[in-house]
């Protein structure tokens, strides 16, 4: 079984190096598609964290361990975001298009992605835990989901001059949070459910953060419709795929 796990586990964290590797083989998009891009994956992340995250995280917790979290992962993002880029120039404060806006938050994205693979790989090793089909339809969800994650990753990392080998590294990179998830969950045998809580919780709250203060801005600051409508097209089925795996 542990060899199942981790397999499964891994695969579907390099759905993250698939949606990337659409990015990067039709290249850089034009504003519009980019606009739809960076409001679908709002979009999925915001559905990710109401019918994913913050559900699974009550179920395990209470409410002071999800807002410990969900505080704690907003603030770690922001400590993340100081680091992840340099103070903007006075050239380039006032140019939300300027590749060093779009580096950071790939940057961003791809700590707060790597923040949210680690409890999702260990609840892979819990469901096969109780029962293998619930740990290939967890696997399974995870997988479908990341893919729209790894479009996130890779398009602003593209706008911000990253190179092609680049970028996959980064979501490979990603990528290896899942079985190392999987891994820590098989080497325990039961994880507290308030550790699973607050773990959860924080990746919740840095999805929040990146989908409110990062990609959903920068989709209405290129256009306001067209961000609107990639909002809408990652949120909704993303939601329905969310309820059909795991409702």
């Amino acid at each position: 079984m542990p060899v199942t796990v981790i397999l499964e586990s891994a695969l579907a964290g390099l759905a993250t190096v698939l949606g990337a590797a659409l990015i990067c083989f039709f290249g850089k998009p034009e504003p519009i598609p980019l606009s739809v891009m960076l409001g679908f994956a709002g979009g999925v992340m915001a559905a990710v964290t109401l019918f994913d995250l913050l559900p699974f995280a009550y179920a395990c917790g209470s409410v002071l361990y999800i807002a410990a979290g969900f505080a704690g992962g907003i603030v770690l993002m922001r400590l993340a975001g100081r680091i992840a880029g340099r103070p903007p120039s006075e050239e380039t404060r006032n140019e939300p298009d300027h590749p060093s806006h779009y580096l950071k938050m790939g940057r961003l994205i791809a700590i707060g992605i790597a923040l949210h693979d680690l409890p999702e790989g260990i609840s892979i090793a819990a469901g096969w835990s109780s029962q293998a089909s619930l740990g290939l339809v967890t696997a399974l969800a995870i997988g479908l989901h990341n893919i729209p994650e790894g479009v996130a990753t890779a398009a602003p990392l593209l706008m911000g001059g990253k190179k092609r080998s680049q970028i996959l590294l980064y979501c490979l990179w990603i990528s290896l949070f899942t079985p190392l998830g999987a891994a820590f969950g098989l080497s325990l045998s039961q994880i507290g459910e308030a550790a699973m809580s607050v773990l959860l919780s924080l990746a919740a709250g840095a999805m929040t953060y990146l989908s409110l203060e990062e990609l959903i801005p920068q989709a209405f600051r290129i256009s306001r419709i067209w961000g609107f409508f990639g909002l809408v097209l990652g949120f909704a089925p993303t939601g329905w795929i969310i309820y059909v795996l795991t409702g």
